[in-house]
């Protein structure tokens, strides 16, 4: 997703960002964090400055399949999955997913090595800025637990922007249900124009910086 990100950015003449890693998994991932504590190298994060934007691209999960703006419970990625599925973009909680709660994804920047003094966090997840009602959530966003979580673990001046329904990371012919929208020849349920931004209610595209919110 962090390349189709880029390739968005390229195709309008835009510098693309640098893409970091965490890379290992379990032991390895263990054994790499605490040699960070005397090569911050090993780090993910440490080389990100206070003053950067810093993305973080996963996918919004959601405890129903097909449902267009669901609110994100958890954030994460479907392991082994081909990147260009459709039916992988807004994968349900019964997946096979590396996935995190708030509180986690917060712990998991703060052991990355991210700089408590970070100001600008954005959450490139599927409706991460949509509000969960209950039984599942407590009528608030993953963002805002997530910026909760953040603050208990000190970091103070962080802001973190959320967008208001699913993403595409690239600009790419999308799936929509707005009969007023133009179709591929090839594939009718598919747009003809190239989108990236965040899905409408009523199956149309917004650019992101259109329909975000912002915890400060």
């Amino acid at each position: 997703m962090a390349t189709k990100f880029n390739d968005g950015r390229i195709a309008k003449g835009k510098l693309a960002h640098r893409v970091l890693e965490c890379w290992g998994t379990g032991a390895l991932k263990w054994v790499r964090r605490a040699a960070g504590g005397w090569r911050h190298s090993y780090l993910s994060l440490t080389s990100v400055f206070p003053n950067e934007k810093l993305y973080i691209i996963l996918h919004g999960l959601t405890s129903v399949r097909n449902v267009t703006n669901a609110g994100a419970m958890n954030a994460g990625m479907v392991r082994n999955a081909p990147g260009s599925a459709y039916g992988q973009m807004r994968p349900s909680m019964t997946g096979i997913e590396k996935r995190y709660t708030a509180a986690e994804l917060a712990a998991h920047c703060e052991q990355e090595g991210l700089n408590k003094a970070h100001l600008d966090l954005r959450l490139f997840v599927c409706s991460a800025g949509v509000p969960v009602p209950p039984p599942e959530g407590r009528n608030r966003s993953f963002a805002w637990e997530f910026r909760e979580a953040m603050r208990r673990l000190g970091y103070g001046p962080l802001r973190v922007t959320a967008y208001l329904g699913d993403l595409v990371t690239g600009y790419n012919n999308v799936w929509t249900s707005n009969p007023a929208l133009p179709r591929m020849p090839t594939d009718p349920d598919m747009t003809a124009e190239r989108f990236k931004g965040v899905q409408k209610d009523n199956g149309g595209w917004q650019r992101a910086s259109e329909r975000h919110v912002v915890f400060p």
